[in-house]
Formats: structure tokens, C-alpha cells, sequence
């Protein structure tokens, strides 16, 4: 090589050229060096397999790239098609397009949301349905805050994407905003609370949202809330910040009520009344201006009456679940009447005691019943607990105070009145029962045995479905809470609705061996059927003719 400066030959091992001095580029050494090993190791390799020739190369060989053919070895006679490489490719893409096809085709068919107007709105893993039989997929599988009025009629949601929309009776759906924090709703659904951060589309602040003239209002620009309750019919807000405990209503008129708390319960139509919690698990009470310190043990959830007076509270101490009782009437509490419980219903509804609840149609709690680690009780109007004896299994009439249980070949009825409870047998039988229900009137009762179904009322006993073989599967029941229809499931898995007056409707042929594995609680608090398939392998809801998966 040359020098760039003199126009002398130079090593080209040397970094300077030896007659001026002028440094020679390291880059030009370092690639021309490189290119003259790779073309010796080329040489060597291609004499080695006597492949040296003047004439060009094969068509699909390694082309004659210095710097690849010193990493690859040559392996001639390895030919790829064309052709074939653009078959594999095509095959490949028709594939993929098929499979995309199909799963959108399947998503069309088995998924297209279908609006009516209805009532009892539920929502089961984003599915949402309505007693019309409308079902909407639109959050499916998401994770989401639900709720509804007390008919079931208006719903609001807010998915994992922090966007709040309302749902309308067909089940139809509005978007309200966007950058939600925090939601509630009052129980008669006409009024929904949300804060919002400053990426929401109407900005950061607290927003009531009036459902039946559809406007949006801020209440305030400061949106950090630690948490909030609404009133029963939804005109005023409870909630804590870095402040305190506050109230405002929809006008957005705002009072401190406490500097200190943090977890809020209940607050009252009328402002005088409302039900907080500290860091510390002080329960309180605001009435009037004057707070009540009710309990300082860790809180686990409350239910008010309708007009929030009176307020049963669940604590936890030492590895069991208390219920206890306070009136700001007459500031009379009760701690522990209940100890260690599992379940709390009311008129056959079950209550979710670990969020705030209402009563909306109870003045008091007389009548409640509460499944212990023990035995069942009500609560009788002292609210002292009025057991009853426990059996092997419980069902509960919606419209009465009344519980049946049975012991294998008989079903009792427990009843509760005035303060007391009474116990009778209401029917008895010399088969093994194998399960029954009652509907929800507590006038019917459906039974089944091995080999058949029977329907008995006013003491007449009617069979409704025989089996000709006795096999190791048996009829499954289910009073459906939703509905209130009585479901059967026969041996060979066929699915029937129980009429009183139609007898054994078919409905759909199931799995062999599927049954009603238990009721269990949706997404709102309402309690729905499960069936379970494979054992117990599998899983489904059947909610208003819809069948979804179980997580």
C-alpha cells in the first residue's frame, strides 16, 4: 500500500509510513488485513475439496462474499427451489388466515351481543345479561367494577382501562368519561359518584352523573379520594381525603364532618347521620354534629337500614367474624351477637357483609338469618340471636321467614314469629332423598330420588320424572335465584324446567353426569346456578338461558 501524504510504499504491518511520518488509517489496516486473511482461509478451504474453478459460481451456492465465506462452509450440491420455499410460505400464511378466520367467524357467531329491554341485570366475568335474555360480550373476561339499582334495570362499569360507561336496560352501553379512580352508585340508580386524574377527558375533580336527565357535573377540581359512600337515594356523597371525612350533595354543598378517618360505610337521606372508620379501626358515628365512637376493632363490613339509624357491623378478632349492633337512637350496642359466622341472608338473599350494604325496604334487622360455625339463628327485634336446630341442609323462602332443612328421609320447616322459632316436619318418605328445593313462596316442594322426581304441595305428592334404570348418577335440583324457576337435571343429562302446572319441561340435552354444583355469588351480589361438568373438572353459569364459563 501507499502513503496518502508522500505517495510512498509502506509496510502494511506499520501504523506510520517510514519517509514522512504521516499515521496511516487504522480502519484501512484493520479491513485490509481482514480481507486478506479471509481470502487465504478461502483459498486454503477451496483447495482442500478440490473445488478451485475459473467459472461462476453455482446459481444457489454461498455467493462470493469474502467476509461470509470465511464463516460459512461451502456446501455445495444443497439446492432449495424456489418454488418450494414459496410454497412452504403460502401454506404457511393460509394457515395463519384460515385460523384468524375461524376464531373471528367463531367470535361473530357464539359472541354477538343481543340487546332487549329488561330487568335483574347481572354480570358474570364481564358477561353481561338481563332477564329479557339480552347479553352483552363487550367487557368479556375483563376485570371491572359493577353495579346496578335495585332492579337490576341501570348499571354502571368500570373496566381495567379505568373508563366508566353506562348500561341501560337493553343492555346497550354509553360511555360517560375516561381516567376514572374511583366509582359508586346509589342503590336506586339515579345518580353515580367518580373521580377522575388529569388524563381523564374532563379533567381531574369529583363528577355526579345524573342518569335519568343524562348530565355530568363537577362537583369539585380536587379528585384525590381515599373512598365514598352514597346515600340511599343518591343526593349526597360521603367521603375521606387528606382532610377528613366529608359530605357534599349534587348542588355541591361540602361539610367536614370528622379530621380524621378514612374508610366510609353509611351516610343518611337527610345529612344526620353517617358511619366512618380511622388508620386505627375507630367505627364512629357523626350525628348531629357530634361524633360517637362505636368499636375499635378491625372492620370487615356493615348493613344499614333504610334510613341508616341502625347498622349491624362485622369485626374480626382472633381468627373469627363477629356480628354486632348499633342504634344512634338510642345509642344502644351490642357486640358478639354472633360469633364465628359463615353467611347472612334476608328474606332468602344473600348479603354481602364485606362492602357498605343497605336494607332499603327493612326499619330494623328483625328476622335476618345468620348461618354460624354452629347452628343457624335469627335475629329476633332485640336483636338477640334465636337459634334453631341445625340439619344437614338449609334452603330459604324470598318471601317468608321461613327455612327448611332434612335429615336424609325428611324435610322440616323452621319458622320464625314473634321472637320465637317453631320446628315441624313437613313431609317424610321410606326412600333415601337424594336432593330438593322449595319455591320461593314455600308452598312447593321438589324432591328427588333415585329414580324419580316428585312435586308435592298441600300434602298431594305428584310425580313429575321417573328414570326406567337406576344408575350411578341421580336427578339434580335447583331453585334458580334469579328467576325463582325450579331446574332439574336427569341421570342422562337433560335439562328441565319444573312447572307446577306444566310438569317437566325439556329444555336442552347437557353432558351425562353434568349437575347443579352450587349457587354462587355473580359479579353484583346476586347469587346465581352453577353447573359442573366432568365431575367437577368444569364449571358453568346458566344465567337467563346463557351458559358461561366459570372462574
Amino acid at each position: 500500500m501507499k502513503c496518502s501524504n508522500c505517495g510512498c510504499e509502506v509496510n502494511s504491518e506499520s501504523r506510520f509510513c517510514e519517509n514522512c511520518g504521516t499515521p496511516l488509517p487504522r480502519d484501512i489496516l484493520l479491513e485490509e488485513n481482514a480481507t486478506k486473511e479471509i481470502e487465504e482461509k478461502v483459498a486454503v478451504q477451496l483447495a482442500k475439496e478440490d473445488k478451485i474453478t475459473k467459472s461462476p459460481a453455482p446459481r444457489y451456492s454461498v455467493p462470493n462474499n469474502p467476509v461470509y465465506a470465511g464463516k460459512q462452509k461451502l456446501k455445495p450440491g444443497i439446492k432449495v427451489s424456489p418454488k418450494i420455499i414459496l410454497g412452504i410460505l403460502g401454506a404457511v400464511a393460509v394457515i395463519f388466515m384460515f385460523c384468524g378466520i375461524t376464531s373471528l367467524f367463531k367470535k361473530l357467531v357464539t359472541e354477538k351481543s343481543v340487546y332487549a329491554k329488561g330487568s335483574g341485570m347481572v354480570a358474570v366475568n364481564g358477561v353481561i345479561c338481563n332477564n329479557a335474555g339480552a347479553i352483552n360480550f363487550e367487557f368479556k373476561g375483563e376485570d371491572y367494577d359493577f353495579y346496578t339499582d335495585t332492579k337490576g334495570e341501570i348499571g354502571v362499569i368500570r373496566p381495567d382501562d379505568n373508563k366508566v360507561y353506562l348500561i341501560d336496560s337493553d343492555l346497550s352501553t354509553t360511555l360517560i368519561t375516561t381516567g376514572c379512580d374511583e366509582i359508586c352508585m346509589n342503590y336506586t340508580g339515579e345518580y353515580i359518584y367518580f373521580t377522575t386524574d388529569n388524563k381523564s377527558k374532563h379533567g381531574e375533580g369529583l363528577f355526579v352523573y345524573d342518569v335519568k336527565n343524562k348530565e355530568l357535573r363537577q362537583l369539585k377540581a380536587d379528585g384525590y379520594i381515599y373512598n365514598m359512600v352514597s346515600s340511599p337515594d343518591g343526593k349526597t356523597l360521603l367521603y375521606s381525603n387528606y382532610e377528613g371525612i366529608k359530605m357534599i350533595g349534587v348542588g355541591g354543598i361540602e361539610t367536614l364532618i370528622s379530621d380524621e378517618g378514612f374508610y366510609t360505610y353509611a351516610v343518611s337521606n337527610d345529612r344526620k347521620l353517617a358511619y366512618f372508620s380511622d388508620f386505627d379501626d375507630k367505627f364512629s358515628c357523626w350525628k348531629d354534629g357530634e361524633i360517637i365512637e362505636i368499636d375499635n376493632k378491625e372492620l370487615w363490613g356493615t348493613v344499614a337500614n333504610s334510613d341508616c339509624t341502625k347498622i349491624l357491623y362485622t369485626t374480626y378478632d382472633d381468627s373469627k367474624k363477629f356480628i354486632n349492633y348499633f342504634d344512634s337512637n338510642t345509642l344502644e350496642s351490642k357486640k358478639n351477637i354472633v360469633k364465628d359466622f359463615y353467611h347472612v341472608y334476608y328474606r332468602g338473599n344473600a348479603i354481602n357483609y364485606f362492602d357498605p350494604q343497605f336494607l332499603s325496604d327493612a326499619d330494623s334487622f328483625e328476622g335476618l338469618i345468620i348461618e354460624g360455625s354452629e347452628d343457624y339463628c335469627w335475629l329476633n327485634k332485640d336483636m338477640e340471636a334465636v337459634h334453631m336446630d341445625k340439619c344437614s341442609d338449609y334452603f330459604f323462602s324470598d318471601t317468608e321467614f321461613k327455612v327448611f332443612s332434612y335429615d336424609g328421609d325428611s324435610i322440616f320447616l323452621s319458622s320464625y314469629g314473634d321472637g320465637d322459632c317453631d320446628t315441624k316436619k313437613v313431609y317424610t318418605s321410606e326412600a333415601y332423598i337424594r336432593e330438593y328445593t322449595v319455591s320461593d313462596n314455600a308452598e312447593t316442594l321438589w324432591i328427588s330420588f333415585s329414580d324419580k322426581v316428585i312435586m308435592y304441595k298441600n300434602g298431594v305428592e305428584e310425580t313429575v320424572l321417573t328414570v326406567e334404570k337406576k344408575s350411578y348418577n341421580h336427578f339434580s335440583l335447583c331453585n334458580d335465584p334469579l328467576t325463582g324457576g325450579v331446574y332439574c337435571i336427569d341421570p342422562e343429562g337433560e335439562l328441565y324446567l319444573l312447572d307446577e302446572e306444566k310438569g317437566a319441561v325439556p329444555i336442552m340435552k347437557l353432558k351425562k353426569g353434568d349437575h347443579f354444583y352450587n349457587i354462587s355469588h355473580l359479579s353484583n351480589g346476586e347469587d346465581g346456578m352453577l353447573i359442573a361438568s366432568e365431575g367437577y373438572r368444569k364449571k358453568k353459569y346458566y344465567v337467563y338461558g346463557h351458559f358461561i364459563d366459570y372462574k
